[in-house]
């Protein structure tokens, strides 16, 4: 009689096994996450460089928006310089590109330094994994600076053509050497750019809105107190708190 009850109980615990063993697998389905899976490979330098208010990040975006879908950090310490794979899975189907790029702590876009666009047929084979190769990219905080805002919007009068307004040559390659630690003309007693010293840089004085009558050109408060590149004033003084690091 023994042997019948131990007999029955083994039966009993194995089926309840079996049992727990199903919603498992169950619960395992339904979190499995959706999407594509994009692969990207790439030599990058400089994601050190930037401040606690922003993130170097492989990044979903819908068409019209700055704010990443998806996104996943590039962590600083394993890429200077060095090869870098890295993967961003549940990439969702309103997406229309993913991009290296940095963002800030809404995770709004504030410079993209590579982009891969997508498709729709892209989305009917979500089991394969897409190649991004971004070659080798400075994705460093002073980068940004130099090309989205001194050679991008300040050169066109500081340093084009031959031409460099108040001897400030603002275009790629330049700009470094013209504001960090240079004394401004118009006010000698003040450096265009003081490290770890945003507020008392003339140059940031002079883009901020009130100090029209700083310079003999009364628009530049205008350059970046828009909605457009207001995030590219807000980054020059982020670099310069952090230290105007080249």
């Amino acid at each position: 009689m023994n042997k019948i009850l131990t007999l029955l109980w083994c039966c009993a615990a194995l089926l309840l096994a079996s049992c727990d063993s199903g919603n498992i697998h169950e619960e395992m389905a339904t979190t499995t996450r959706e999407g594509l899976t994009v692969r990207m490979t790439g030599r990058l330098r400089g994601a050190e460089s930037w401040s606690d208010r922003y993130q170097v990040v492989l990044a979903a975006f819908a068409d019209g928006s700055d704010y990443t879908l998806v996104q996943k950090e590039i962590p600083s310490q394993l890429i200077d310089g060095d090869s870098v794979n890295l993967v961003l899975s549940g990439v969702p189907s309103e997406a229309n590109r993913v991009q290296l790029c940095v963002v800030d702590r809404v995770r709004e876009r504030v410079a993209t330094f590579s982009d891969l666009k997508l498709t729709p047929k892209m989305f009917e084979r979500t089991r394969d994994t897409l190649r991004f190769d971004v070659g080798r990219s400075n994705v460093g905080m002073y980068a940004v600076v130099e090309d989205h805002l001194f050679d991008n919007l300040c050169s066109k009068c500081h340093g084009t053509n031959g031409h460099a307004a108040a001897g400030m040559d603002l275009r790629k390659g330049h700009a470094y050497a013209a504001t960090v630690g240079v004394a401004s003309r118009l006010n000698p007693e003040a450096q265009r750019i003081v490290p770890g010293q945003a507020d008392n840089s003339w140059l940031v004085r002079v883009l901020t809105e009130g100090n029209e009558g700083l310079t003999h050109y009364k628009d530049h408060t205008l350059i970046l107190n828009n909605e457009r590149d207001s995030k590219y004033f807000t980054l020059l003084k982020d670099w310069i708190n952090a230290g105007a690091k080249p």
